[in-house]
């Protein structure tokens, strides 16, 4: 069952109650109609990473960007484990069409690919921006662990572009990206997909992008000049990439 629904600034809103939390619930945007891409933002984004390819792609299809738990209007519950991130995903996935397409970004590739391979019945094409199957903990990663509890600050800057709950960032920092692992699962994914690699990308390595793609049976990798938010950097060029993976997908049907 759908909690409230609204619209605002032209796009509709709702909740999608928790399955497994009483009164948890996880905020999803919607816009244009169509054929569904499902959009999964990344640790401390926001669904309005995706601004750009909703106004461009909503003309055509039907797009939907969850809010994970902690981030934009969706509660933080608390403490959260990997897999918890997850159930919310496919609380909103018992919502949607039988066939739809799937966008992660970053931390959302993580959990856009698990979910692809974990419906392979369902969903027809996996779009991978900046993300591998796992995150290395570098330089870039360790200076955010040491900043994620202050993650709120730099919110007020970019308050459209990043969640303002610190307990969710510090969560995501210092625990839940831990075990994001899901190397195993790209042999798994046999539909069209689309790996995005940002050449200044200060998190996610080069060679895990590469091999990130290698491992997927249907993949093709396209190379951005940006860093890490690609889908932001390069919009048009991203955006093109997405339709023309979306092309390839049989039978995408509402």
């Amino acid at each position: 069952m759908l909690g409230r629904m609204a619209l605002v600034k032209g796009y509709l809103f709702r909740r999608v109650p928790s399955s497994v939390i009483p009164g948890h619930w996880t905020e999803v945007f919607e816009a244009g109609d169509g054929p569904t891409i499902l959009f999964v933002h990344g640790a401390t984004g926001s669904p309005h990473n995706f601004q750009f390819q909703f106004d461009s792609l909503s003309d055509d299809y039907r797009c939907v960007a969850v809010a994970l738990r902690g981030h934009g209007g969706s509660p933080w519950p608390g403490p959260s484990h990997i897999d918890e991130f997850y159930q919310d995903l496919e609380d909103v996935v018992a919502t949607l069409p039988p066939r739809f397409a799937v966008l992660g970004h970053s931390f959302g590739g993580y959990l856009a690919a698990r979910l692809a391979a974990n419906h392979p019945e369902r969903v027809v094409a996996l779009g991978l921006l900046n993300t591998a199957g796992n995150i290395p903990k570098g330089v870039f990663f360790r200076l955010l662990r040491f900043f994620s509890p202050k993650t709120s600050w730099a919110a007020r800057l970019f308050p459209r572009m990043m969640t303002q709950n610190d307990q969710a960032s510090q969560n995501l920092a210092k625990k839940t990206l831990d075990d994001w692992d899901c190397w195993e699962a790209y042999p798994r994914i046999q539909i069209p997909s689309l790996v995005v690699l940002g050449r200044l990308d200060p998190l996610i390595p080069a060679r895990l992008v590469r091999q990130t793609a290698d491992l997927l049976p249907e993949a093709q990798l396209q190379t951005s000049l940006g860093g890490h938010f690609t889908m932001l950097e390069r919009p048009e060029v991203v955006t093109e990439w997405i339709r023309a993976l979306l092309r390839r997908a049989e039978d995408f049907e509402t």
